[in-house]
């Protein structure tokens, strides 16, 4: 070739690079996108932090944000942040306390064109005898019915121990397996499908060494990419 043209050449392709420069997209990186907060004896409220980064090229402006129940509320947060700015999310829950695990979801919707929306779990636990973490077990419809594990913790080490378990919903089956640590037991639900979306209770029955029987819930559902409700049977 000749030297004058692979020159030019060259320098045309080095132009073209300048005036079409490589894309990085711009994105909200999140430290982490599920909490689990324990509630001591007592306590009826907390206060949860998501926060997050844009890592991107462009600036990112958070549109809305939006809560799966009203007991959580959220500080306003509408600003737009530039490259390599952070920021966080903070969130109140109010809901009374509990015995058992509840699951809750918030969506955020931002101006990334890759991915304009993130979603995020709350998971709510009292601090009583016992704990099942997650509080929750889900699917998204149409993916492989592969079976959940919730783990049950004697927390005061009084023996408290799960005994039986039921679906409200026929499509679900529920397992309880202990673990090898004391007082750990896995709950195992396992949908028989996927394919429609709909959700149902779980009822664990909770023995006591001195005969008492408790009661808990948690929630198991195949959900709908394109709704926000879940139908329990």
């Amino acid at each position: 070739m000749n030297h004058a043209l692979f020159i030019k050449s060259a320098a045309c392709a080095t132009a073209i690079l300048l005036l079409f420069p490589s894309r990085t997209p711009a994105g909200l990186q999140w430290e982490q996108t599920e909490i689990t907060v324990n509630m001591p004896d007592g306590q009826d409220t907390a206060q949860i932090a998501f926060p997050f980064k844009n890592t991107g090229a462009q600036s990112v402006a958070i549109m809305s944000v939006e809560v799966s129940c009203s007991c959580l509320k959220f500080d306003p947060i509408n600003k737009e942040y530039a490259p390599g700015e952070g920021g966080t999310l903070n969130l109140h829950y109010h809901g009374g306390v509990r015995s058992n695990a509840m699951a809750y979801k918030v969506t955020v919707r931002d101006t990334d064109t890759e991915k304009p929306v993130t979603t995020l779990m709350v998971n709510v636990a009292a601090s009583t005898s016992f704990q099942i973490d997650p509080g929750s077990a889900g699917w998204q419809a149409g993916t492989p019915a592969a079976t959940r594990e919730l783990l049950f913790r004697d927390v005061k080490n009084i023996g408290a121990k799960p005994v039986a378990a039921y679906s409200t919903n026929e499509n679900f089956t529920v397992e309880i397996t202990p673990r090898h640590a004391p007082g750990e037991y896995a709950i195992k639900v396992t949908p028989k499908s996927t394919d429609v979306p709909g959700g149902a209770y779980i009822y664990i029955d909770v023995a006591y060494p001195d005969g008492k029987t408790e009661k808990t819930k948690v929630l198991a559902a195949i959900l709908d990419p394109n709704s926000k409700k879940v139908l329990i049977k």
